[in-house]
């Protein structure tokens, strides 16, 4: 451990959620890769979303103080089909009615068909209406509680999260081409206290764009200009109060051109926490049946205090030879800075050409830091970069850091950016130093990648030469919220001293995931693992072989360290509506990283070397149903895009860089829908089982 200020291993975090000693790798890239680790672009994580979901809230009725009532206009524009969902937490004494357009009662029991929505591996029970050929027009639902007063409301869903801002939602898709599009303006400054936060939406012929992909292409599709007659945000906010905004398309509101067809909308969030940020847009289609579109955006919004200086100073290990970039950071406020918050960190690092003396793309560091106090009583986090990359790029001290940003690490967030930094003043030792380093370097090295210039030293304990009497054991985790470990209940599959994590009921951040999993691991006294995950699970996997130095790295030559099955890499288009559902419910709750914008700014920090490792398998429904185009789940299909295993969306499932092993046709994320359970796939778990080495 003598290397410890060199390598940041030990790292205490006693207020985090586990207690574990953490071992940060140092992750390095060649400049090639910038464009990999930036802050993304916020059209990658846009929504493309065909239904709208409204919100629940009851009143008293005017004529009866104990009855409550909600009424609910429900635009349907198709003529093929049209799907209604209504979950409350009411729904064991509610009635439901709807009127047609022409006023007339409309049965709607005729068109009932029980789903559920899928928490985890838990279900929701709930009724699907499918309606096939109908009448366009304004159609009127109603739900009715009799024997209920606001105050007994009130104390039915005092233990509810979000019960008294709504007690459920109401979905109504149509098939109709007219779908809206619907993103954050950018990741940069807009996610953090008192930023303001930006939605750009658009309506969109979806017939028009057949083979549309926004996945980590930054498409987007062209416009209706003329059929929107109005649009919104609807926002709730972490107290539970609701706010309207209207949305412009003037060019005044990073929207473009004035009527281009894009829409803005702003705010500036005053508080921490999560906002559902909802773009509702109405309009008229082209054979004049109203429509209505909603894009429902779940945003955590994090402190502004974290600040970056302009300069930075340095430090060289000769015997690496390794630089350390100490990156002041400071509060707004001049309070002392949390050294217990943890942050990723990221940087491209420019040197002086050895020729020319212009500045040079070297390469990029990244880690997950805590601040550090140095003597003076100011803070820094350190990253690292290994001098090989300075030979390979032909560069030398001193150094400039650009593109240097802090994301928090439980939502990824960028809570500081600074373009430029520079070195704080001149360090003639420093810099004979690293010409002497890079002398030594270019008499003994070869010109290949190393283990140590993509991921820092390895810490000592897990050099495979210090092993004694290590037994390798396979690890396999749960996805979000789960009620417990769907492998365990195929436990035959898996070997007798396999390890089954659990953590029941529960939403937390990947890296809180991965930190609990390295608890679990410790606890049980092992040395080297292998590990398996499922849905939020796979993830979890792949960002503890990214970000730490484990027992993973133990793995022999030839076996596979982490698989993932059925794992959203790339989010989730229902995580905003679905979270707020089981706000009104009772349940898990937010999971900002599982958001498509989450995943996106998680995305951001893999490295290419780390992800190369990596082995998912997919699933999705088979083909089928009542309108032939198949489904895991009724109700999931009325939010996700399609196809889908019922939670996980084929089109948001692909990890780039990694190894995609199969798709498998007729499955689904959990049981209890229209095919098997995923996990249940007993040839793919005995594939996976000796892919691992056990």
């Amino acid at each position: 451990m003598a290397r410890a200020s060199l390598l940041l291993v030990l790292v205490a975090v006693a207020a985090a959620v586990s207690a574990v000693e953490l071992f940060p790798k140092q992750l390095n890239g060649p400049p090639s890769e910038f464009s990999r680790h930036g802050i993304p672009d916020a059209t990658k994580g846009a929504l493309y979303r065909d239904s709208a979901l409204f919100f629940v809230k009851y009143q008293a009725s005017a004529t009866n103080a104990n009855q409550l009532v909600f009424t609910q206009d429900l635009a349907v524009d198709s003529t093929t089909a049209f799907r209604l969902v209504v979950r409350t937490s009411l729904d064991d004494v509610a009635t439901v009615a709807v009127t047609a357009p022409d006023g007339s009662a409309f049965d709607l029991d005729a068109y009932a068909s029980n789903s559920m929505w899928p928490i985890g591996d838990q279900i929701i029970n709930t009724t699907v209406y499918e309606v096939p050929n109908p009448v366009t027009g304004v159609y009127q639902l109603t739900l009715t509680v009799d024997g209920m007063s606001e105050d007994d409301l009130r104390a039915f869903v005092a233990d509810k999260p979000r019960g008294t801002t709504h007690q459920g939602l109401v979905i109504l898709q149509n098939d109709a081409p007219e779908e809206i599009y619907s993103h954050l303006s950018t990741y940069k400054s807009s996610m953090c206290q008192s930023d303001d936060l930006t939605i750009l939406a658009r309506m969109y012929d979806a017939s028009a764009n057949p083979k549309l992909s926004g996945v980590n292409k930054g498409l987007a599709p062209t416009p209706l200009r003329e059929s929107v007659t109005s649009a919104e945000l609807e926002i709730i906010y972490p107290d539970g109060s609701i706010h309207e905004v209207a949305m412009h398309d003037d060019g005044l509101h990073s929207d473009g051109e004035a009527d281009d067809g894009v829409f803005g909308g702003d705010f500036v969030p005053a508080d921490k926490g999560y906002y559902l940020v909802q773009s509702v847009f109405r309009g008229t289609n082209d054979a004049g049946a109203p429509y209505v579109r909603t894009a429902e955006h779940q945003v955590k919004i994090v402190a502004n205090d974290i600040r970056l200086a302009s300069t930075y100073t340095t430090e060289l290990h000769t015997s690496a030879p390794r630089v350390v970039f100490k990156v002041p950071v400071s509060n707004a406020d001049g309070s002392p800075v949390d050294t217990s918050a943890g942050y990723r960190a990221y940087a491209q690092v420019w040197g002086k050409h050895l020729f020319s003396s212009q500045q040079t793309a070297t390469a990029w560091t990244s880690a997950l830091v805590y601040p550090q106090q140095a003597t003076d009583g100011s803070y820094y986090v350190p990253l690292e970069m290994d001098l090989k990359w300075a030979l390979k790029a032909g560069t030398t001290y001193p150094f400039t850091l650009q593109d240097v940003y802090l994301q928090e690490v439980n939502t990824m967030v960028p809570v500081a950016t600074m373009d430029t930094m520079t070195l704080d003043s001149y360090d003639r030792s420093v810099h004979v130093g690293v010409s002497r380093a890079l002398f030594g370097l270019n008499r003994t090295y070869a010109g290949e990648e190393d283990e140590a210039m993509r991921f820092g030293i390895r810490p000592a304990h897990l050099q495979r030469t210090n092993l004694t009497d290590s037994t390798r054991r396979l690890v396999l985790l749960h996805g979000y919220c789960a009620d417990g470990n769907p492998w365990q209940k195929q436990s035959e599959d898996w070997p007798a001293d396999a390890l089954y994590f659990n953590d029941a009921k529960q939403s937390r951040s990947h890296d809180e995931f991965a930190q609990l999993v390295q608890q679990f691991v410790a606890d049980s006294g092992v040395d080297s693992y292998a590990l398996i995950g499922h849905s939020q699970g796979g993830i979890v996997t792949m960002h503890t072989l990214n970000y730490y130095w484990t027992g993973l790295d133990l793995a022999p030559d030839g076996v596979r360290k982490t698989q993932s099955l059925a794992s959203p890499y790339q989010g989730n288009t229902g995580a905003g509506g679905w979270a707020e559902l089981l706000g009104s419910l009772g349940g898990c709750g937010e999971n900002q990283d599982l958001t498509r914008d989450g995943a996106e700014l998680w995305l951001a920090g893999l490295s290419a070397a780390a992800v190369s490792q990596q082995f998912f398998y997919t699933t999705q429904y088979g083909p089928g149903g009542l309108f032939g185009d198949g489904y895991c789940n009724k109700l999931v299909n009325t939010v996700l895009k399609k196809p889908n295993d019922g939670a996980t969306e084929s089109e948001y499932a692909p990890l780039e860089g990694a190894t995609h092993v199969d798709n498998f046709v007729g499955q689904c994320h959990i049981p209890d829908m229209n095919w098997p359970a995923s996990f249940w796939d007993k040839d793919r778990n005995a594939e996976m089982r000796a892919a691992a080495g056990f």
